[in-house]
């Protein structure tokens, strides 16, 4: 872990070691949730929520909220925060469920070409006009689906199952409230 000991060369090359294992619009979500939450040390007091959101832009503040009333009450919000990695802009709600175990949704900006409707990775969660996508790299298990403006992604150490219902929990508010922001 970077915090104890590794060097950001070290956690790099674990990161591009991971990432390659998946398709390329996975890698998006993946990088930043290895970023930062495997590589972070955690408080051993986690800070309420609304503590929390001000280190999310004041638009993005709602998606916080979102995933906390759409979550089984057995996960907490233990970071909200804007961060980036690589040159790419991130919204990222970290959560960790009653075992312990850390779970991430992560919002990126689209950048051109990007969109799940053109991969070959399985749907997921399928409803008319929206898909979440699954795929899986060691012990992380990805979904994700898109909005009209971003790439959204829910990421954990988990069952394929697990992962694909929380991602189908949180899917729909968030995808409303983020088709509702301008630009």
């Amino acid at each position: 872990l970077r915090g104890l000991g590794q060097s950001a060369e070290d956690q790099d090359s674990y990161i591009a070691k991971i990432s390659s294992g998946v398709t390329t619009i996975m890698r998006v979500g993946l990088k930043d949730h290895i970023h930062c939450v495997t590589f972070r040390k955690w408080p051993k007091q986690t800070p309420k929520l609304d503590e929390l959101v001000t280190l999310m832009e004041p638009k993005f503040r709602p998606v916080a909220q979102i995933v906390n009333a759409n979550m089984p009450k057995t996960y907490e919000i233990v970071k909200a925060h804007h961060c980036a990695y690589q040159q790419r802009n991130y919204v990222h709600i970290a959560m960790k469920d009653g075992d312990g175990k850390y779970f991430s949704l992560v919002l990126a900006r689209k950048q051109a070409g990007e969109t799940f409707a053109s991969s070959s990775l399985r749907r997921v969660f399928d409803k008319p006009n929206f898909a979440v996508y699954g795929e899986n790299v060691e012990r992380f298990q990805i979904a994700g689906f898109e909005t009209r403006d971003f790439l959204a992604y829910v990421i954990g150490d988990t069952t394929t199952e697990n992962n694909s219902q929380l991602a189908g929990m949180i899917a729909a508010p968030l995808r409303e409230f983020l088709d509702s922001l301008e630009g």
